[in-house]
């Protein structure tokens, strides 16, 4: 027998509190409540199922506001008949009981916050954060227009361009032009940056960037990143090489997706924590509603929190908007020991990088070695992505995989442009 948690809880009998997690459920998640079973898991079963059915429909549908979707049915568990009660997340939230909304906490229950409500109110209107009206009107976008000229050529800034964008709209500007202004009032889109010595303890550098555009923000962080992170040269046999201590793009992919991708109604900065051996980039906020932990980690699918700055950053060519992220950071720790990893957790999402090792050069001299090497940790791989990793031009790459095949190293499969490499049987 299961216990009790998130997604279920146990009612030995019929008692209105039950309303409260059909609340919490169609509110947050899908959700089973089952009528017959005592908070231990005790099996007692119901005597009257067809009654209590009703009971509960009728519960349901006179109590619950807007009408929650929702199913009933009975099972049968140890010679005993108990009613299964199955809730569905729904898309018109807030969902009330007694002109209050639920959310669960661990396997209780209890009323959401004032700021809690918020978002559930802006989500069953499918209004996002960065949708709402701006605080101030008065908005001034120097940076954003030298940006849009610099990067897409753009001879003429004014309301038609800040309406191409959605930052501007029925007169008014909305909070995601508020976070691109010159001037960024919203306390809460703030990155705080700290270089640590040898123990959290030593502080060898801070700078809290607030008050600016995301894009000065976005600017700050790779300068201090820049300043801690230099490219070195280190002799190896008879060469000077230059080298990396971590690779600069996996550090400006992870930075526009913390910057992007955030919680803007969570009050808490986007933290980065550098180390001597990793860093840590913290954005708060869970993943939007409909993107699984599997499907960010994969870096397959990309649903925006905040589709509206994640279109300018696009078209300053800052990020691509097509699941890309996540698939370049691991392809710049591709040829080394060290992999990028990605933790998911309630209320905050962590990019970990990895400084590079080299060890045993990191990097093979012998060109064969390195490209098994790569398929390995890869697992399969395109010619075009392996030119990609090792920068070699395309006659080179052929070369190699043509003679790794024909030594029965490794093996093709798939066809045309569908052609991969993997490690031979």
């Amino acid at each position: 027998m299961k216990k009790e948690s998130r997604e279920l809880e146990y009612k030995q009998e019929y008692t209105p509190t039950f309303l409260k997690t059909v609340s919490a459920f169609s509110n947050y998640l899908d959700g089973e409540i089952i009528f017959g079973i005592e908070d231990n898991g005790n099996i007692r079963g119901i005597k009257k199922p067809e009654l209590m059915k009703l009971s509960i429909e009728n519960a349901i549908n006179d109590n619950i506001h807007p009408r929650p979707i929702f199913r009933i049915s009975e099972k049968e568990l140890e010679g005993k008949t108990l009613i299964v009660l199955k809730v569905q997340k729904g898309n018109e939230t807030p969902y009330y009981y007694r002109h209050q909304a639920y959310q669960r906490s661990d396997t209780s229950s209890v009323p959401v916050d004032d700021k809690a409500l918020r978002n559930l109110v802006m989500e069953g209107n499918h209004i996002s954060y960065e949708q709402l009206p701006a605080q101030k009107q008065d908005l001034e976008f120097h940076v954003l227009e030298n940006a849009l000229r610099n990067e897409i050529g753009i001879e003429k800034f004014d309301y038609d361009v800040l309406r191409t964008l959605g930052l501007y709209k029925d007169g008014r500007y909305n909070r995601a032009a508020e976070l691109l202004a010159d001037q960024n009032e919203i306390a809460e889109s703030t990155i705080d940056m700290v270089r640590f010595g040898d123990t959290e303890s030593i502080f060898l550098d801070r700078k809290s960037i607030t008050k600016e555009t995301l894009l000065i923000q976005y600017d700050e962080a790779l300068k201090f990143f820049d300043h801690w992170y230099q490219p070195y040269e280190e002799v190896v046999g008879f060469y000077r090489e230059k080298r990396i201590q971590v690779p600069r793009a996996a550090f400006r992919e992870s930075l526009a997706n913390a910057i992007v991708h955030r919680d803007f109604t969570i009050n808490a900065a986007i933290r980065i924590g550098m180390y001597k051996d990793h860093i840590e980039i913290t954005s708060p906020g869970a993943l939007p509603s409909g993107l699984t932990k599997e499907d960010f980690t994969c870096g397959d699918v990309s649903v925006l929190r905040n589709s509206i700055i994640a279109e300018v950053f696009h078209r300053l060519n800052i990020i691509e908007k097509f699941a890309t992220g996540i698939r370049r950071i691991k392809k710049e720790y591709a040829s080394f020991e060290e992999s990028a990893a990605f933790e998911v957790h309630k209320t905050y999402i962590k990019f970990t990088l990895p400084c590079v090792s080299y060890k045993e050069e990191g990097r093979t001299e012998n060109i064969e070695d390195f490209v098994v090497a790569i398929i390995k940790k890869q697992g399969s791989i395109t010619r075009a992505e392996m030119e990609s990793i090792t920068g070699l031009k395309k006659s080179r790459v052929s070369e190699v995989l043509k003679t790794l095949t024909n030594k029965g190293v490794i093996q093709k499969t798939g066809k045309a442009r569908g052609t991969k490499y993997i490690l031979a049987d």
